[in-house]
């Protein structure tokens, strides 16, 4: 009876002991939830006192409004509804000086001549300066804005408007196609969301691989060019303003989130068997939440300050940054914070994809200034990319990942402009380079 008894007493002491450990913890957890629950309003209060929102009714209006009279917005989406599939077409024209197989050439007019229409609509409304689209910020997270994949469509018609023309030998209107294949990429300037921003940067490398396959087959007049070259300028301008955007837009959609989570609207980790959902649970009860969503503002932050920077700038800051919460969420509760860990990675591949769009910019608007070198001596080409400073260039382009001057060498069939630096750094020989296959006019005798 007596081993019984002690038995049950050593039983009680060990309940007494776990029961004193849970509310020690929970009396922890509560005051560790306080804290960083002030430690997120002070941040909260933080962000708008910078001017930028951090709720869905603060995203609406930093979401410029535009009137319709200026909105290119409006007539792009009615260039949408107009617009006419090929299941003919493939996607990627001949690369180099190749030209278009006849095949391929009868598909591209036909899908041309389908969709006059649509161009002249889209014409009409890329003349205008100011761009939103009806994009409003409610109830649960933002979906994918269905205008997003129908622009990659009309970028496409463009890219085909402009080969049709250019392998015609019609310089005016392979022009006019190139240009306004950069100034419907600049329609999404303003979009706040990084989906957004991925397709600016995809419609813009469209216009470039255009660009491209244009100067292979006609030569654009000074003036033209000089156009062509502030279109680039403008798109670079774009990558600085637009991601910084895209950046501050997805921070208000994350912070959305973590307010669905709390609420129940929402779980995370994601609801599925028995084992998620008391994940889901601990999640909440334990306060990790709270730490997740401090570390999440934490690095959004960073990420922000470091796009208010210019490349190479940002890139390297980016880079640090990356390095620095691998170190962090490897160990302690960090690794908890489930959401942080999820979403950064995609955060820094993006950027990775603008300094790959900056640096074939870069290289796209040095051999417009070798074009513009080769109008005005007679079809020659310049010896090196010094050449063309100061009278075409203020200064030698730089890559905007290690801030390496370009290189520049002739082919024999014309020349390439590259960034062998950025192309190793970001694995990303195609994004990297420029190639024009059309030779320099030589003396005779030489």
């Amino acid at each position: 009876m007596r081993a019984s008894q002690k038995r049950w007493g050593w039983v009680r002491r060990v309940v007494a002991c776990l029961a004193l450990l849970a509310v020690v913890m929970g009396v922890g957890v509560w005051v560790a939830t306080r804290k960083t629950g002030t430690e997120i309003s002070k941040e909260l209060e933080r962000i708008r006192a910078a001017g930028l929102p951090a709720e869905f009714e603060e995203l609406n209006e930093w979401y410029e409004r535009v009137p319709d009279s200026s909105n290119a917005a409006v007539g792009v989406l009615r260039a949408i509804e107009k617009f006419k599939r090929s299941e003919e077409l493939g996607m990627s024209l001949p690369q180099g000086a190749q030209s278009l197989s006849p095949e391929f050439a009868n598909a591209i007019a036909d899908h041309i001549e389908n969709n006059q229409e649509t161009l002249e609509i889209l014409a009409e409304a890329l003349k205008l300066n100011g761009a939103r689209y009806p994009l409003t910020f409610q109830g649960n997270i933002q979906t994918i804005p269905p205008h997003l994949a129908e622009l990659k469509k009309l970028a496409n018609l463009l890219r085909y408007a402009a080969a049709n023309a250019a392998t015609n030998g019609e310089a005016e209107r392979t022009f006019e196609a190139l240009r306004n294949g950069f100034l419907l990429a600049g329609t999404l300037r303003n979009e706040p969301l990084m989906i957004s921003e991925l397709v600016r940067i995809a419609c813009a490398a469209i216009a470039l691989h255009s660009l491209e396959f244009a100067l292979h087959h006609v030569s654009f007049t000074e003036e033209q060019l000089k156009e062509l070259d502030q279109a680039l300028q403008g798109s670079e301008v774009d990558c600085s303003r637009s991601r910084f955007r895209a950046l501050a837009g997805e921070r208000t959609l994350g912070i959305r989130g973590f307010d669905l989570i709390r609420s129940g609207q929402l779980t995370q980790p994601a609801p599925g068997t028995t084992k998620e959902r008391a994940s889901a649970g601990l999640y909440k009860m334990l306060g990790i939440i709270d730490r997740d969503e401090r570390e999440y503002l934490a690095m959004m932050e960073g990420l922000i300050a470091a796009m208010t920077n210019g490349f190479p700038s940002a890139y390297q800051q980016t880079e640090a940054l990356e390095k620095e919460l691998d170190r962090r969420y490897s160990s302690g509760l960090r690794r908890l914070c489930a959401h942080t860990r999820g979403v950064f990675p995609a955060f820094a591949k993006a950027v990775r994809k603008e300094a790959a769009l900056l640096t074939q910019i870069r290289c796209a608007r040095a051999a417009i200034t070798v074009e513009r070198y080769r109008v005005a001596h007679e079809g020659s080409l310049p010896d090196d990319l010094n050449a063309l400073v100061p009278t075409f260039l203020a200064e030698i382009l730089r890559d905007p990942v290690k801030g390496e001057s370009l290189v520049y060498f002739e082919t024999g069939t014309g020349y390439q402009i590259s960034s062998p630096g950025a192309a190793v750094e970001l694995d990303n020989k195609r994004s990297t380079m420029f190639s024009v296959s059309r030779p320099a006019v030589r003396e005779s005798g030489n």
